[in-house]
């Protein structure tokens, strides 16, 4: 299966990660705004890379996760510290002899529009781009900065012609194409002529020989992705849609190996499914692919430290939140927190992070973090089942049994191979 990559271009970020299919990328389009106000706009181009651009002409960069829809978990945000109230500076009855000025109101962001050239802050982004591939800023904008524009194109011809988009890619820095179940709407040649019209270098085709719509795929993956997962004798299981193949890739990985679920009762399910998400005859249009992975080992229940497996065959790309906190050893209960006291939560670390019984401490990827470290990486929160589904019944009972001590009794989940970092 082709390993997508996400190229991240704003500047505040400057790394690879895990990338969105074009299944998902009208979601992504569509995400109200985030942290300051930003749009994430994400096309997946031929070569498996996302290019995603933030807009928000006038805001500072913030840093947002991108992250597929066909996964289970949720996620805390980066910064979960609580919002305090600053007392007035105005005591009543005292006269001031002038009023101190207020803060204006900042001024209303006009929404991004198909055919808006490059802003400042996008035009700094792009600078970076030509600065890391040792091109012209010109040459950059020429090669990107019309993707997002075609990003928001594509979004709102999902929205105007749902019952015949079929999909969108960008094939590399000056061509693109739209396609159809058949011809396309008005609305949607429309919505075209704008992008075109504005971005003469680019150059759109449009197809109409598409046999399914994106709407039937968006909702075929995930209703095929949880009923494997929940199909008896299944541990774990991923399905993701190859477009070049038109193919739904499911992977598998059973309790045991002698469980009576067989590879057609698994394709029984994935089928019916399918069927009832989508259409009768969905299967003239797509095919089902189920790949029986081997077994994944457990995580670690190492003195309070508990681990997730390392990562194997079976593709689990985690979820899209930031999570941090403080490392908290609870003696009394024999569980290590990340937050304080009973405001914190039990915390599943990364395959091969250890315990350090004298002076404690957690001994995480060539690092000995001290208790009382600030720590941060890619995660979420993750209910008992999902975590005795990953990391097994061990680690599960022993991150609830830490979760019944707090407020919260949520179990918090760095992702398989998340990069955990100290913040200073």
């Amino acid at each position: 299966m082709q390993q997508q990559v996400a190229l991240t271009i704003f500047r505040s970020i400057r790394s690879l990660g895990r990338c969105v299919g074009v299944e998902n990328m009208i979601a992504k389009a569509k995400l109200k705004p985030v942290l300051t106000g930003l749009f994430v706009l994400g096309v997946l181009t031929a070569a498996g890379v996302v290019i995603v651009l933030i807009r928000a002409p006038g805001v500072a960069p913030a840093l947002t996760e991108t992250a597929g829809s066909d996964h289970a978990g949720g996620g805390k945000d980066e910064d979960s510290s609580r919002t305090e109230t600053v007392p007035s500076t105005n005591t009543p009855g005292v006269e001031r002899e002038e009023s101190e000025p207020t803060e204006a109101a900042p001024p209303e962001l006009s929404p991004p529009e198909i055919d808006d050239p490059p802003s400042p802050t996008e035009l700094e982004d792009l600078q970076f781009i030509a600065d890391q591939k040792g091109i012209s800023l010109q040459e950059a904008i020429d090669r990107y900065a019309w993707q997002d524009n075609f990003s928001l194109a594509v979004s709102r011809i999902s929205e105007a012609a749902p019952e015949t988009f079929a999909g969108a890619e960008i094939v590399d820095g000056t061509n693109a194409w739209i396609a159809f179940t058949g011809d396309p709407p008005k609305e949607a040649l429309d919505i075209i002529e704008i992008f075109t019209g504005s971005h003469s270098g680019v150059a759109v085709e449009v197809r109409t020989d598409k046999s399914f719509t994106q709407a039937e795929i968006s909702d075929a993956v995930p209703a095929v992705h949880y009923a494997l997962n929940y199909a008896d004798g299944v541990r774990i299981a991923h399905a993701t849609f190859n477009r070049d193949t038109a193919q739904i890739e499911s992977r598998v990985m059973l309790e045991s190996a002698d469980t009576e679920t067989t590879l057609d009762d698994l394709r029984a399910i994935a089928t019916e499914r399918l069927i009832a998400v989508t259409k009768p005859d969905i299967l003239d249009s797509i095919s089902l692919s189920i790949v029986l992975v081997d077994r994944q080992p457990y995580g670690v229940v190492d003195g309070p430290v508990l681990t997730s497996p390392p990562s194997s065959e079976l593709v689990w790309t985690g979820m899209d939140a930031q999570i941090s906190g403080t490392v908290v050893y609870e003696r009394g209960t024999g569980c290590l927190y990340l937050g304080e006291g009973e405001s914190g939560s039990p915390v599943i670390w990364p395959s091969g992070t250890s315990w350090q019984a004298n002076p404690p401490a957690v001994k995480l990827q060539g690092h000995v973090v001290e208790l009382g470290m600030l720590v941060r990486g890619a995660g979420g929160t993750m209910p008992y089942e999902w975590v005795k589904r990953l990391a097994g019944a061990a680690v599960a009972d022993a991150a609830k049994a830490c979760a019944e001590h707090t407020d919260t009794r949520e179990v918090l989940w760095f992702n398989i191979d998340s990069e955990v970092v100290v913040v200073p």
